[in-house]
């Protein structure tokens, strides 16, 4: 005698169950793979954000070197770690100190031709590069300084080698994020005898903690999100963020000089005026502050160029004095 397979009452009274029922069961699940997804996005939007920005999108440099207004060769150089950098060098005079232009984030060397061409003119050799990360240079990740220092040093290294100069100088001059990267460089490497920081940031964690700030809102709740960015940022640089900060790095740039640069109405979030006012409370002679009355973030010079070249070169004189004046 054959057996029959055993049906429970479970599933007689699942065969029999009203519509309702099995469109319960249906719901329960969409609602929980609902809720899975939104944790998961809770969860992980921040750490996601905060890779995205130490992985930005490259834009290479749009400009044919021979368009420049004054000359430069195509030049690559190691960074301390080996990393290779790429640029331009324009070299005004064996003699002539060297300056070190920083590009923004996000940018590129190109961002930086209006200022190297004012200093050309007034007798120094200019070394535009691409920080590692950006542009045409190596490495895939932008480090706001845990690496950067790197690039400046190893370009330091590369121009003293060349035979084409003598014993060079070295200053820098960068903008927004190369502001803040400059005036870590000058902390790190004190060859860097003077450096320019036009609208630098005072702190580098907020950059990523505003992701942090941000949330979902399914009405009519609003989730924040969890403060996952700065461990995140922190593990992915393996470093730490308050380690790069601009204001705690100040005071080791003496005794190279320091000027700030920056807007009297610098509307950027990350980088306001109280912002490099504490920096150069925090800095030690030399140093100097000039606030313009014209521009925002990082277009100072756009909007106020005879005085940004007045202030910038008067600083120079002083503290890294052009030799055998105009280029030659």
């Amino acid at each position: 005698m054959a057996l029959l397979p055993r049906t429970t009452s479970r599933a007689r009274y699942s065969a029999r169950a009203p519509g309702w029922y099995r469109y319960g069961r249906a719901l329960r699940r969409i609602l929980l793979i609902c809720a899975s997804v939104v944790l998961l996005i809770w969860l992980g939007y921040p750490s996601m954000m905060v890779y995205l920005t130490l992985h930005p999108a490259r834009h290479p440099s749009q400009t044919d070197p021979r368009s420049l207004p004054f000359p430069v060769e195509p030049v690559a150089f190691p960074a301390v770690d080996g990393v290779t950098v790429r640029g331009w060098f324009g070299r005004a005079a064996a003699d002539a100190p060297v300056i070190l232009l920083g590009h923004g984030y996000p940018a590129n060397r190109d961002q930086m031709i209006p200022e190297a061409a004012f200093l050309y003119a007034a007798g120094y050799s200019v070394l535009l590069f691409d920080w590692r990360g950006w542009g045409a240079s190596d490495g895939g990740m932008t480090t706001f300084g845990v690496h950067e220092v790197d690039d400046l040093s190893g370009a330091m290294n590369y121009l003293q080698a060349r035979p084409d100069l003598r014993h060079p100088r070295f200053g820098g001059l960068g903008v927004s994020m190369g502001a803040g990267l400059m005036l870590l460089g000058a902390a790190h490497d004190h060859r860097l005898a003077a450096v320019v920081c036009d609208s630098t940031y005072e702190r580098i964690a907020p950059m990523f903690g505003q992701w942090g700030g941000l949330g979902l809102t399914i009405w009519p709740y609003h989730l924040t999100f969890p403060p996952l960015a700065e461990p995140t940022a922190n593990l992915l640089l393996d470093g730490r963020l308050a380690d790069l900060d601009p204001l705690r790095q100040a005071a080791a740039v003496s005794p190279s000089a320091l000027l700030l640069v920056h807007a009297a109405q610098d509307h950027n979030g990350l980088t306001p005026l109280a912002g490099a006012q504490r920096i150069y409370a925090a800095a030690r002679a030399p140093k100097a502050l000039w606030i313009s009355p014209r521009g925002d973030h990082a277009t100072i010079y756009a909007a106020n160029p005879v005085e940004y070249q007045q202030q910038v070169l008067r600083f120079l004189a002083t503290y890294l004095p052009a030799q055998g004046g105009a280029p030659r």
